[in-house]
């Protein structure tokens, strides 16, 4: 007996089934990076490495102030001239938590200075007691900050003082720099930016490996 045409399986809504199935496939494929994925982390670390560089300098600042009010020179004074050029990675860490955290947030629910404020504190100070951590756990000790005698610090690793100085710090950004300099960044073109983070990434890597061999790590 012909079963006529409904038992057809040709027809437009088993042809349909076809794009459809390629939908669901390109779903379950590893998803690529797009061209705008690539751009924002390029972006994300340029502004790392800003942040690790400009930490350096604020902490050399702090090593100037002391020295400056205890009269005592070795207190401040840079040991090498590469000092200057070191990176600071809590730093660059907590520029990139910001940018990830505070920057979407702010934009989303139009948070007011203070609100910035506290946030900015809240991750800057997350990022600090982590990488604090992080070195005890790899090399047993943390050498490079100690806030045991700041009140209400937690273990020395973190205090009041230290992520409310990065809460103003991270504020500025916010507010300030960040607006200020995305635009010129997007503006960049791709190879030119391609160019530019693989300058930074070498120059990194090199500040690391002297960092590093200074402090009797590697070599």
């Amino acid at each position: 007996m012909d079963d006529g045409p409904a038992h057809r399986t040709d027809g437009p809504a088993h042809r349909a089934d076809g794009p459809a199935r390629r939908l669901e496939e390109s779903r379950r494929r590893p998803r690529i990076l797009t061209q705008r994925d690539r751009r924002f982390a390029q972006v994300l670390f340029v502004y790392m490495w800003i942040g690790g560089l400009i930490g350096t300098w604020f902490e050399l600042a702090l090593r100037v102030s002391l020295g400056i009010v205890t009269g005592d020179r070795a207190w401040w004074w840079p040991r090498t001239f590469a000092e200057f050029f070191e990176f600071q990675e809590p730093y660059a860490l907590g520029t990139l938590a910001i940018i990830l955290v505070v920057v979407p947030l702010k934009e989303r629910f139009k948070l007011g200075h203070g609100l910035v404020f506290l946030l900015c504190a809240f991750v800057t100070g997350v990022v600090e007691l982590g990488s604090a951590l992080a070195l005890v756990v790899t090399l047993g000790r943390n050498d490079f900050w100690n806030y045991s005698g700041h009140p209400y610090n937690v273990g020395g690793y973190i205090s009041l003082a230290s992520v409310s100085v990065f809460g103003v710090l991270g504020a500025l950004f916010v507010h300030l720099l960040y607006p200020a300099t995305r635009p010129a960044l997007d503006r960049i073109g791709r190879r030119r930016m391609a160019l530019l983070v693989t300058v930074l990434v070498v120059s990194y890597l090199g500040s690391l490996v002297a960092k590093l061999a200074r402090y009797g790590w590697i070599l």
